[in-house]
């Protein structure tokens, strides 16, 4: 996947990225303004990534690009990552890799209930302690009643699954 941001006349990329995907040092020698992105959910389809591999810092698998883990369930932490990151790439350091940790509730496809690799508990554990709609509400409860509704709006059809 490639994602393009474009504003006046900086530019950057965010780049989103595999677990195995080859190492892009090009981008270091050059110092192009990449940003690449790793949304680690903590699976490889049905195996844990501490299962499946001996470094579980994804982030640092590119090398010598610096990079950084992020909770990917927390939209404000991610907003100010993706900000800091733009400003290293465009202050001309070159390229910066982000790891985005977050949860998948659901199986990897239609065959994968989901349930063999974790219990019910765990999902239920997730969702009540790091869910990212349930983290914004809660940090927005202080908001005017207008905000209150936005969000439960988004909130109301996700409860029902």
């Amino acid at each position: 996947f490639f994602f393009s941001s474009r504003r006046r006349h900086t530019r950057s990329s965010l780049v989103s990225w595999a677990r195995r995907c080859v190492q892009e040092t090009v981008a270091m020698l050059w110092k192009l303004p990449v940003i690449y992105v790793c949304e680690n959910n903590g699976f490889a389809m049905g195996t844990s990534v501490a299962r499946a591999s001996a470094n579980t810092n994804l982030y640092a698998r590119l090398d010598l690009i610096p990079g950084a883990r992020i909770n990917g369930q927390h939209i404000y932490a991610v907003r100010e990552a993706i900000k800091f990151a733009k400003e290293w790439c465009l202050s001309g350091k070159g390229p910066v890799c982000l790891e985005l940790l977050t949860y998948r509730y659901h199986g990897h496809s239609m065959s994968d209930s989901g349930l063999t690799y974790r219990t019910r508990e765990d999902i239920q554990k997730v969702r009540k302690e790091r869910d990212p709609i349930m983290t914004v509400s809660y940090t927005h409860l202080t908001l005017p009643t207008k905000a209150q509704v936005q969000i439960s709006v988004v909130a109301e059809p996700l409860k029902k699954k």
